[in-house]
């Protein structure tokens, strides 16, 4: 600034010498010539030095813009997203043109759940900068969100687009392409996305869905090949999941609940084991491992982790419907009785639950509210062979035997490799007098169900020898 005050200065006592100059006469023209010239280069340089520091000032506030978006990314880590949301909209004060100051105050809106804040700044992040592909990547989420598919995938596709090493997008889409059920397009994109992601082994602290790496990647192609039915993939998944995340709950979890699918009931217990001590909120591990210790012959422990499973998340059904199932087993019928009512009222339209509260009816001696409750989980699920096995037993203790054995029939079409409908079935159908076509599917129930023939030939035998006793009272609970 003292500079362009001594140009100033200067520039005014040249413009005094000039005028003084226009008052003489032509003799003293060439030093009036050599004071224009001088005046004229003061004049380009107070022009240079302006230009300079109108420059100087826009680096300036740039810089400051720019340190701003940095002190708002500074407060997300820390988790004060309402100050880092202030911080970056002074930064758009200053430069309304900052993409990243609109994609990282989207990002900070979203954690609030301010989702329509966020996504209204996505869209002006990439108004600004059309090639900032994180901005339609985290845009893409929460149009899926907000079931907007195709803009979802439109939003995926665009950031892999201008962004073809964006690890995040293929992930991302490689989630949405899950979530309809592609899982060949899933894990194709998966695949991707662990190409991208850097080889690291990850501080447990950073692993979340919402901020992906090679761990998260892994753990969500294991969910996409189990539900392909590839069961030993998902495994290898799941496993080098926790290999480079030793920390990662969710893996752990999602290993554990294959373990129990494929039978390994202790593996499968160390697994969620595993996964409650790193995270101990979680209601689907406790409800894991309850199946994992009841397929282990552990019902009291079972009936433990489903209820406190039921405690972290009152509306989880699966719990209530095997908590149910478990209480049955112990003869405790008003505990099954009020699980099923829950699931029911969560959710009206799970056929198991009708069919289990069916059961409580009935050993409660209430047939022809048993009958209902199976016939209405055949209305809802009409491929439910249990509902129409149950409300056969019930309809033959009735005397209906010829309604009994069209429920049979139907079981038997659904389950051919069910060896207790073949033996109902029989037992109805001696009581119709029909030897032969009973002897049938006694033969039948006894070449199938290998596991169980002690007790099938026991009580054939019983039903032949005293034809008044009516059919067995086994029961199938689901």
């Amino acid at each position: 600034m003292a500079g362009i005050r001594e140009i100033h200065g200067s520039i005014f006592i040249l413009l005094s010498i000039e005028i003084s100059m226009c008052k003489v006469t032509d003799n003293f023209l060439p030093l009036k010539c050599f004071f224009r010239r001088i005046l004229n280069i003061l004049l380009a340089a107070l022009a240079l030095i302006a230009l300079n520091s109108a420059g100087s000032s826009a680096q300036n506030l740039r810089a400051s813009a720019g340190a701003l978006v940095k002190r708002g990314d500074q407060l997300q880590v820390k988790g004060d997203f309402a100050a880092a949301i202030h911080a970056y909209t002074e930064a758009i004060a200053i430069n309304s043109r900052l993409a990243e100051a609109f994609a990282n105050r989207g990002h900070a809106q979203e954690a609030i759940g301010k989702l329509n804040e966020a996504l209204a700044d996505y869209s002006r992040a990439v108004e600004a900068n059309p090639r900032l592909g994180i901005a339609y990547n985290n845009r893409a989420i929460l149009k899926f969100l907000k079931q907007d598919v195709d803009g979802a995938m439109s939003d995926f596709n665009k950031a892999i687009k201008v962004s073809p090493k964006l690890a995040e997008a293929y992930y991302n889409r490689g989630c949405a392409w899950s979530a309809q059920g592609d899982q060949e397009k899933a894990i194709a994109d998966f695949n991707l996305a662990i190409l991208r992601f850097p080889i690291f082994f990850a501080d447990p602290i950073s692993i979340s869905t919402r901020n992906p790496n090679q761990a998260t990647a892994y753990n969500a192609r294991g969910l996409a090949r189990q539900a392909k039915g590839d069961l030993d993939g998902a495994k290898a998944d799941f496993s080098d999941s926790i290999r480079m995340s030793p920390h990662f709950a969710e893996a752990y979890n999602n290993r554990g609940a294959l373990l129990v699918r494929k039978g390994y009931a202790y593996d499968a217990i160390s697994d969620l084991d595993t996964s409650i001590q790193i995270n101990p909120h979680f209601p689907e591990t406790y409800y894991n491992r309850g199946n994992a210790r009841k397929m282990a012959g552990d019902n009291p422990g079972a009936l433990d982790d489903y209820t406190k499973a039921i405690e972290l998340n009152p509306d989880l059904e699966l719990a209530y419907l095997d908590r149910g199932r478990i209480r049955y087993e112990m003869n405790d019928l008003d505990g099954a009785a009020s699980d099923f009512e829950r699931v029911i009222r969560l959710n009206p339209e799970i056929a198991a639950a009708h069919n289990n509260l069916g059961l409580i009816h009935e050993a409660r001696g209430e047939l022809n509210l048993a009958i209902s409750v199976f016939t209405r989980a055949m209305q809802i699920s009409p491929g439910y062979a249990e509902s129409y096995f149950n409300r056969g037993r019930i309809l033959a203790m009735i005397g209906d035997l010829t309604t009994a054995i069209l429920d049979f029939d139907k079981a038997i079409m659904m389950h051919p490799e069910d060896a207790l409908a073949y033996f109902q079935r029989g037992s109805t159908r001696l009581l119709q007098g029909k030897a032969v076509e009973a002897e049938d599917d006694f033969e039948k129930s006894i070449a199938i169900g290998h596991n169980i023939r002690i007790f099938l030939e026991s009580h054939i035998a019983a039903i032949k020898h005293n034809m008044s006793a009516g059919p067995p009272l086994t029961d199938a609970l689901d």
